[in-house]
């Protein structure tokens, strides 16, 4: 059984069910809970973690929602590990049938990092699937090659200072020095195989395009923390920029790169208010 559905069995024991399903590029695990009110939403992970990192947010969010799903993505969590490794495409793709296959109806989507980026995508390739979407630091920014190179070369972890260093720019939150455990999971995740195949050939044809973003029509939230550190400015300034005029921009104090682990309770907060307000 997956420590997922163990750990969330033993402290809320919510009706969590896993699935997977298949992809072109292997199945992705899909974790689903029930809840008391209507609608479909789904949370997507960013790179090297898995759902399992909105087991927080889940007890703040079933009230609203009748289902909430959580994917795996490939090469992460449950999901199917290829051993050629993952790529950008094959990413969001496999995202994409899966979520074709999971949802009955429209849902509202929320992503954070690499799961911001997928998001976006599948919301502008199947906007009569997404009723609502919200990023948090999404991935796909647009940066010119060498900053990209950049970005991308803090995410190779070679040794427990790279790894320390992710950490402590990922938080907002000091963890002293409990950042030392946190650091040898994170090495130990981002150099597996098909993560690190992930780094090392994304590239700057990878990111979102201009059109795609101003072509989104659902109600769009995006929030990136005042405490980010791991995405460069200019990555929020792009979308900020080129987003459409209807889209929320939103710069939530003491937010870092992943909210929903570090504030639960006001992420969940400000994702049920965008739900009340545009889905009623």
């Amino acid at each position: 059984m997956s420590s997922f559905l163990e750990r969330l069995g033993a402290t809320n024991r919510p009706r969590l069910t896993a699935t997977h399903v298949d992809t072109d590029w292997g199945p992705l695990n899909v974790f689903e809970t029930p809840g008391q009110g209507h609608g479909n939403l789904v949370l997507v992970h960013g790179l090297s973690a898995d759902a399992s990192i909105f087991s927080s947010l889940l007890p703040r969010l079933r009230h609203r929602f009748a289902r909430i799903i959580l994917p795996d993505l490939l090469g992460h969590g449950d999901s199917h590990k290829p051993l050629e490794g993952l790529t950008g495409d094959v990413a969001n793709r496999s995202l994409g049938q899966a979520l074709d296959q999971i949802l009955d109806a429209p849902a509202m989507l929320f992503g954070n990092s690499l799961g911001g980026y997928g998001a976006i995508r599948y919301a502008s390739t199947r906007p009569e699937m997404v009723s609502a979407l919200a990023v948090s630091s999404p991935g796909g920014g647009f940066l010119p090659a060498a900053d990209f190179d950049a970005l991308m070369a803090r995410f190779k972890v070679d040794s427990h200072r790279d790894a320390l260093s992710l950490v402590n720019d990922g938080k907002s939150l000091p963890l002293g020095p409990l950042a030392h455990l946190v650091a040898l999971r994170v090495r130990r995740r981002m150099n597996q195989v098909s993560v690190r195949a992930f780094i090392e050939t994304l590239g700057s044809h990878d990111t979102l395009s201009e059109s795609e973003l101003q072509g989104l029509q659902m109600p769009v939230l995006l929030l990136w923390g005042s405490h980010e550190q791991l995405f460069p400015r200019a990555c929020f300034e792009w979308f900020r920029e080129h987003l459409p005029e209807h889209a929320a921009v939103e710069e939530p104090e003491n937010f870092g790169h992943a909210p929903m682990s570090e504030r639960p309770r006001a992420l969940a907060d400000r994702l049920l208010a965008f739900a009340e307000t545009h889905l009623g």
